[in-house]
This record gives structure tokens, sequence and C-alpha cells, in this order.
């Protein structure tokens, strides 16, 4: 008897340059709507730097998070 693997979607990582929300101008919205079109066939992670507020929350199928980097 074969093993039902579940098939997971692949992950993909955006890092904006710009900031992610309510104050979002053109690199931020070009992120966002990058992120929400290519929610439908992978696992989309908007990783913000430190430095810019995210503004947004997470959907199911869209994580937003701030990232920093190793000490």
């Amino acid at each position: 008897m074969r093993e039902m693997r579940e098939k997971r979607a692949p992950v993909v990582a955006l890092i904006p340059n710009d900031i992610v929300g309510r104050q979002m101008a053109g690199p931020g919205i070009r992120y966002w709507e990058f992120a929400r079109v290519m929610r439908s066939r992978f696992d989309v992670t908007l990783a913000v730097p430190p430095f810019l507020a995210a503004q947004v929350a997470s959907t199911p199928s869209m994580t937003c998070l701030l990232y920093t980097s190793p000490s």
C-alpha cells in the first residue's frame, strides 16, 4: 500500500524595501500585490526589515513578519 503524502505549496519569501500597510507607496503596493497574487499557488511570507513598519496582519496564506540580521 502506498503512503499518502500531503502536498505542500512551495514557499516564497518577499523582502520589500518600503512600508507595507496603510501608508505604502509604489514599492510597498507592488510587493503587496505580488504577494496577493502569488498566494493562490504558494505559501508567501512578506519579510519586512525592522526599520520599516509592517502595518498589515497575516492571513492564512500569507505571513507578514519583521526580520532582523543575525548578531
